[in-house]
């Protein structure tokens, strides 16, 4: 399954930014690593997955996102719990 372009909504970024301080710049950082991610469970019905990355500034962060053929979509992001890491 491969991803060839990651986007977020306005609303999503907003979330991210507002509720988890995390910037977008941060999660680009990390996906340009192309980390590895796993499935996670359905929310209303749409496959989401997850993955852990950790930022050039070295935080440590979880990417919640949806994938729709080549594009994925990006859910949330928040600081990684210091027992996932």
């Amino acid at each position: 399954m491969g991803v060839s372009e990651w986007w977020a909504s306005g609303a999503a970024m907003e979330h991210m930014l507002n509720d988890h301080g995390v910037e977008w710049h941060e999660v680009e950082e990390i996906l340009a690593q192309e980390p590895p991610f796993r499935r996670m469970r359905d929310v209303r019905g749409e496959k989401r997955y997850r993955l852990h990355g950790r930022t050039e500034g070295g935080r440590c962060l979880t990417i919640v996102f949806a994938i729709d053929g080549p594009i994925a979509r990006v859910v949330t992001a928040y600081d990684t719990p210091k027992r996932m890491r």
